[in-house]
């Protein structure tokens, strides 16, 4: 099912995401479909995606997943993990998911230490690196995250915090 990025609805994910989702880039690399898939059996990785067609991107939410503990959680942040991709489509899914969702905070990708590959994919999607991290079970990852102009454009100088 293929529609113009916006409403993005669940699909069947892979083991322990909440869904999944093809994103194919238009030809003049402006415009894209999110297109559900129901696809667990894609293992590939980030360099993959010429021979694949399109970059997957699997969904879930970090309240209820391995990073709940790992930084101060939103109730509706995103945790995303890229199959395989382009950093142009994993920003069309990031806007795609900030679209589908304007209380969303943050969408946060976990990268393995040491996995330069993904972390350039990340950077060149317009992620930002923030903190390292060791989650339950002795992975170290780094948290790369995406937010919304209007969270990014609020001052985070302590004076400018509200009192309470």
């Amino acid at each position: 099912m293929s529609r113009p990025i916006g409403p993005i609805s669940t699909a069947a994910p892979a083991a322990g995401w909440e869904r999944a989702l093809q994103i194919d880039a238009g030809a003049a690399g402006d415009t894209a479909s999110v297109t559900d898939t129901t696809s667990a059996e894609d293992t590939g990785s980030a360099e993959d995606t010429a021979s694949a067609g399109g970059t997957l991107v699997q969904v879930r939410h970090t309240l209820t997943s391995r990073l709940r503990d790992s930084y101060p959680v939103g109730a509706r942040d995103l945790e995303i993990g890229v199959t395989r991709g382009t950093a142009d489509g994993v920003a069309l899914a990031v806007e795609g998911l900030f679209g589908a969702d304007p209380e969303c905070r943050r969408i946060i990708l976990a990268v393995p230490d040491g996995d330069q590959a993904l972390a350039q994919l990340a950077e060149a999607a317009g992620l930002r690196s923030v903190v390292e991290v060791e989650l339950p079970g002795g992975d170290d990852v780094v948290l790369w995250v995406a937010e919304p102009a209007r969270v990014t454009a609020q001052s985070i100088a302590v004076d400018d915090l509200p009192q309470t």
